[in-house]
């Protein structure tokens, strides 16, 4: 069901959503570009890593797994910085949960999913 191919085109679109996000996300808070660099470097990492992981190997896997975990921090940290933010205003102790705090909690369990399988899936025979 799974296989190399599968998680590459899984990484593709969650790189490219994830740019996309961060170019939309500046244009609505008029962010420095200093701020959204980690963002851009993670998800471009992401997707250099799909594209280069064409053939199986240990040195590819590993960065295909490094880029997964990078990706994975960064949105395990907006999430939370996000539901804090949402607990202060409150004011009750408990963060409100919206639609883009999902997205992101969607998104930081699939680059958690993808990095589960590349380092546990079986070698392909080429």
């Amino acid at each position: 069901m799974f296989n190399l191919r599968t998680l590459r085109w899984l990484a593709i679109g969650i790189a490219l959503t994830l740019l996309l996000a961060e170019v939309w996300r500046v244009s609505q808070l008029e962010r420095e570009w200093l701020l959204i660099l980690e963002d851009v470097v993670s998800a471009g990492l992401l997707l250099i890593a799909a594209i280069w992981i064409t053939r199986d190997g240990i040195r590819q896997r590993a960065l295909f797994a490094a880029a997964w975990m990078l990706n994975a921090a960064l949105l395990y940290v907006s999430f939370h910085t996000q539901w804090f933010r949402n607990a202060d205003i409150l004011s009750n102790g408990l963060g409100a949960l919206g639609p883009v705090d999902i997205a992101v909690a969607g998104l930081m369990m699939a680059c958690l999913f993808g990095l589960a399988l590349t380092v546990w899936l079986p070698p392909e025979d080429e």
